[in-house]
């Protein structure tokens, strides 16, 4: 699919569709017109998505086989997908790394070309809620797995802690039942606001700004090729100049 610059914008598959992030973030693609791929577990809400124009599969992402469906001609991921309110078999614990793992592999080997995974900000490998440890493995999957990454790390998402967690009083007349001392600082976002534009020129142009930042583009033999063409190189100090110059002048 190309858009009207004649640009192919790829398909994206969204992994964790059924989610409530990911159901955002795939309702925003598809309005921009990029295809997607709504992968989950719910087929109930991913046929809201499928309504919509998605293309959805539907399974157990630990299955080699969905991965492998699921990542067959993406160009690009977005996972939002987790467990956190399981217990037991269904626990984060022992699903989200086998299934990150297995999307990883999948991804690798189908060429997909950009992983964008949303993580959590502040976690470790020795958080003190297993929740986190495992969101830390899975981003060592995500970073370690051969496909170029972007990690998206919010904090707590106001659907979960300001509307749920903070009960009646916080909807009601903005009044919070504060953890603990109450004198520590949390901040929080919207699903709608991590969900975010997808803008082709602000990702390009931070992929460029994180280029020239870490990568090493000296030109050892400039002055040669100089000398060869009869050319005298403006240096950065002579092109300051020049520009105050040109701005007295105007």
């Amino acid at each position: 699919m190309t858009d009207r610059g004649g640009r192919d914008r790829g398909l994206v598959l969204v992994a964790g569709a059924s989610g409530a992030l990911g159901q955002r973030v795939a309702r925003r693609l598809l309005a921009q017109g990029v295809p997607v791929r709504a992968l989950g577990r719910n087929a109930e809400r991913l046929a809201t998505l499928a309504a919509a124009g998605a293309e959805v599969v539907t399974g157990d992402l630990r299955d080699e086989a969905v991965a492998a469906r699921a990542c067959n001609g993406a160009r690009q991921i977005v996972s939002t997908l987790n467990n956190v309110m399981g217990t037991g078999a269904s626990s984060p614990v022992v699903v989200d790394r086998p299934a990150y793992r297995a999307l990883a592999s999948a991804a690798a080997r189908a060429g997909v070309q950009r992983w964008v995974h949303v993580s959590v900000f502040g976690i470790g490998p020795d958080n003190p809620v297993d929740y986190f440890r495992v969101k830390h493995g899975v981003d060592e999957i995500v970073t370690t797995s051969g496909v170029p990454w972007v990690l998206v790390q919010p904090s707590a998402f106001m659907e979960t802690w300001v509307t749920t967690l903070l009960g009646d009083g916080m909807r009601r007349d903005g009044k919070a039942t504060l953890f603990g001392r109450g004198d520590r600082v949390s901040n929080f976002v919207a699903m709608d606001d991590v969900a975010g534009r997808f803008n082709e020129k602000v990702g390009r142009l931070m992929s460029l700004g994180y280029w020239s930042a870490t990568t090493d583009v000296r030109c050892d033999g400039w002055e040669e090729t100089a000398r060869r063409f009869g050319v005298s190189p403006m240096s950065v100090p002579e092109y300051l100049a020049a520009e105050r110059a040109a701005g007295a002048a105007a």
